[in-house]
């Protein structure tokens, strides 16, 4: 069944029950969602397959923002291949960040932003080493606590064709 009617769903300063997400959330809704906006809520936790639904198979934006933590599943991301920028700005701690399975993305993701993230976290790692970013054009790391980068050949393998910026500025890194 196709949803009839395409939104924009911002969420600001709501309650999450028990900090979740929840497991295919707002799959009951009779709409598309193609941006959504989740900023200054309890939310605490994404679980598995919580856009894996009509709701959200239209949605090409995602941005998380201005929480104390979050802690992804592995399967977060299942069901949303059409997304094209994902942003995670202001977040205290990622939990554990290495959870972060960015793979049914691969074909769709056009901008990634992790952006003040308080956790310490390998920006190299998170991209999978480059395997899996074919439309990639824009990363933004900035504003982050990693400390040390280490690029080799295959740091951004699959990106190196497609990537025009990439945004570090404002790291503590050293090394």
């Amino acid at each position: 069944m196709c949803w009839p009617t395409k939104l924009d769903l911002s969420l600001e300063r709501i309650h999450f029950a028990d900090d979740t997400s929840g497991a295919r959330w707002l799959e009951a809704l009779q709409v598309n969602f193609l941006k959504v906006s989740i900023v200054q809520t309890n939310l605490r936790e994404l679980s598995s397959n919580v856009f894996n639904s009509n709701t959200f198979t239209q949605m090409t934006s995602l941005l998380i923002g201005d929480l104390v933590q979050l802690i992804p599943s592995n399967e977060t991301f299942m069901g949303i291949s059409r997304l094209e920028t994902l942003r995670f700005k202001n977040i205290g701690s990622f939990v554990p960040i290495q959870l972060f399975n960015l793979t049914p993305l691969s074909s769709s993701l056009v901008e990634l932003e992790m952006s003040n993230i308080e956790a310490y976290w390998s920006p190299i790692a998170l991209l999978g080493n480059g395997h899996i970013y074919a439309k990639m054009k824009t990363i933004n790391y900035s504003n982050n606590n990693f400390t040390s980068v280490t690029f080799n050949s295959t740091s951004f393998l699959g990106v190196k064709t497609t990537i025009e910026q990439i945004n570090m500025g404002n790291s503590r890194i050293t090394d």
